[in-house]
């Protein structure tokens, strides 16, 4: 059943006391009116089909957005009310007929056919009305076609409710560490399932290595991990969502929110409208403000920002080592970003509509954004959500726990390691210190600093500026190496006389 045909039942349903006369005529004027195009259109369809003749390759271009994803596409379900945009509503978001069909017959045809079908049934069984399309069922109100992948449109839906279509998922992806910061990558490993609510992700953050081309060809990446963020460890188990291991404390946890269960479907259509009237508009006052599985690739944000407006891309269709895939080209402009107009690709899944490949430049040529899929299973294949027994950790508390980030922890080679100590670097305070003293994106080898005439006040006064690699002109006052907590090297910074508004 279309669009028009729903419609038309659900005119006619409202006057079942007028004779099927009348209602046959006001049928046909309502039919006729809804295929009839507005003269202020341009006659340019908003839906292309695929081009068939292209055959379908195996997508190896840099720039793959692994979106794996994780097809979790649809983000929290707090406001879900708000907009009606998790509500089906009663029309399909295919704007032509497939079949090449006359509008004009098309209307003939509903007008006769469903004012037959509703005469006939609201004489004889007028109670079997809810029988034949329930309003609950998603699958009535948001038919098939919808998602199509031959379709804008159909992509678009699919993507936004890709969840739909598999029960659990499992894989892994690399994207970047936010867009326009390229030289770190977040790896994030998860496992799904859909019904019961449970997930696990391990998220770590590296400081690149290698090259992009190398990892946005498929390598992992390389390097090691630093900075503000290195790694998160999240688990959920239907009801509760835990941060597991806070802070690298084994056994300690953070309560989060609690699980909120994905919404059956985004309303395409309401979200659409909304984005029209405001382009810019704050997803989270959409109710898309908190995920309800933090390892989602389908970004709702994401997809919103490339692929809402129809007229800026174009697809083609291709395939992956996952099956049947459309490939999407087109430009876009980031408001939510410094409003950074870029060029993407992206690969989607036509089996499940996950993002399997991405990447994003600006308009200088610089890399934006990218995200790239490995392993990606679902269903029978995704590897199981682990059980963990949250009585196994303690909650952790920032106030009551504060003295936890001076205490020693101890890395694969028996070394010991920490955040702070009480005492400065000295030979005199060297029995109260562990090998390595966390400092800027890692970690002091303390026997090193001493052995080398280390002075703290260098590294923490304003009278001296630093460089990551040597100077040519300026006199060296001190070389500080950086080690990651396991004792591997990362890199040195050099330090000089005189302080620099760097």
């Amino acid at each position: 059943m279309n669009k028009i045909d729903r419609d038309i039942r659900n005119a006619l349903k409202d006057t079942p006391t007028i004779s099927p006369d009348v209602n046959r005529e006001l049928a046909q004027k309502f039919a006729q009116e809804n295929y009839q195009r507005d003269t202020d259109e341009t006659g340019e369809t908003l839906i292309l089909p695929v081009e068939r003749h292209r055959k379908p390759t195996l997508i190896k271009r840099v720039g793959a957005f692994a979106a794996c994803f994780t097809a979790i596409a649809v983000l929290g379900g707090g406001a879900a009310a708000m907009s009606g945009l998790f509500s089906p509503d009663n029309s399909s978001t295919q704007l032509s007929a497939d079949d090449g069909t006359a509008p004009e017959e098309i209307s003939q045809e509903a007008t006769e056919e469903f004012t037959e079908e509703f005469t006939e049934e609201t004489t004889e069984a007028p109670e079997e009305e809810a029988t034949d399309a329930p309003e609950d069922d998603p699958a009535a109100d948001y038919p098939e076609n919808t998602y199509d992948m031959s379709t804008k449109e159909g992509i678009f839906a699919k993507m936004l409710n890709s969840k739909n279509f598999y029960d659990n998922i499992s894989g892994k992806y690399v994207t970047a560490y936010c867009p326009q910061t390229t030289d770190m990558s977040f790896i994030n490993t998860y496992q799904y399932d859909v019904k019961s609510g449970k997930s696990y992700s391990y998220l770590s953050c590296l400081n690149l290595t290698n090259s992009l081309d190398d990892i946005l060809s498929g390598s992992m990446p390389e390097g090691w991990e630093g900075g503000k963020f290195t790694h998160d460890e999240s688990y959920c188990d239907g009801e509760k969502c835990y941060s597991l291991n806070v802070r690298g404390y084994q056994g300690y946890y953070w309560l989060g929110e609690d699980y909120v269960a994905l919404p059956d479907t985004i309303n395409v259509a309401q979200l659409l409208e909304t984005l029209e009237n405001d382009p810019v508009v704050d997803m989270q006052q959409l109710g898309f403000g908190a995920t309800t599985f933090c390892s989602n690739p389908n970004k709702i944000q994401l997809i919103v920002a490339c692929l809402s407006n129809f007229e800026n891309w174009d697809f083609e269709p291709t395939s992956t080592e996952y099956g049947d895939a459309v490939l999407i080209n087109g430009t876009t402009v980031h408001y939510e970003r410094f409003d950074t107009p870029t060029t993407f690709s992206m690969t989607v899944d036509c089996a499940t509509g996950l993002i399997i490949s991405y990447t994003d430049y600006d308009d200088q040529g610089n890399l934006y954004d990218y995200l790239v899929t490995h392993d990606l299973k679902i269903n029978e294949n995704a590897e199981p959500v682990p059980e963990i027994d949250m009585n196994d950790y303690v909650e952790y508390d920032e106030q009551k726990h504060a003295n936890l980030k001076y205490e020693f922890k101890t890395n694969s080679s028996g070394k010991t390691y920490a955040d702070k100590t009480v005492f400065g670097i000295s030979k005199s305070s060297r029995e109260f210190l562990p090998d390595y003293l966390a400092f800027g994106d890692g970690y002091i080898d303390v026997d090193e600093f001493i052995e080398t005439n280390g002075d703290m006040s260098v590294l923490q006064g304003n009278d001296y500026h630093q460089y990551t690699e040597p100077s040519e002109t300026e006199e060296l006052v001190y070389k500080l190496n950086l080690y990651d907590c396991e004792g591997n090297y990362i890199y040195s910074i050099y330090y000089y006389e005189g302080y620099i508004d760097q």
